[in-house]
């Protein structure tokens, strides 16, 4: 009988492994909410093919995380990002483009 050789593989540390905090990209975020806690799904989504002449975009979309809260932290939060979009535009000089319905959203938060 043939011996096997169990060499242990050397591993490179990762972020988990080191104690660092995970990094995560997503181009899409959906929020659902009950009256216990909100709900912020972050996922990406990239399309997979060019579409063919009068037919909709094919996207693959995957979850990468989930983040739960309470309403009360959600409305901290909304406030935190609100303020730092808000400095980014005024030290950048920009107005960051929102698609139109977004935009009606963010006008009417923040009476703009």
């Amino acid at each position: 009988m043939a011996k096997k050789n169990f060499e242990a593989k050397r591993r490179e540390p990762d972020e988990e492994s080191l104690g660092l905090p995970t990094n995560f990209y997503a181009n899409a975020a959906y929020v659902m909410s009950s009256v216990y806690d909100v709900t912020l799904q972050f996922r990406t989504q990239t399309p997979i093919a060019l579409p063919a002449e009068n037919q909709p975009l094919v996207l693959e979309t995957r979850d990468i995380c989930n983040v739960r809260m309470s309403p009360q932290q959600a409305k901290a939060l909304v406030a935190i990002l609100a303020k730092h979009i808000m400095g980014y535009e005024q030290d950048h000089k920009v107005k960051l483009p929102l698609p139109p319905d977004m935009q009606n959203i963010w006008n009417e938060v923040f009476k703009a």
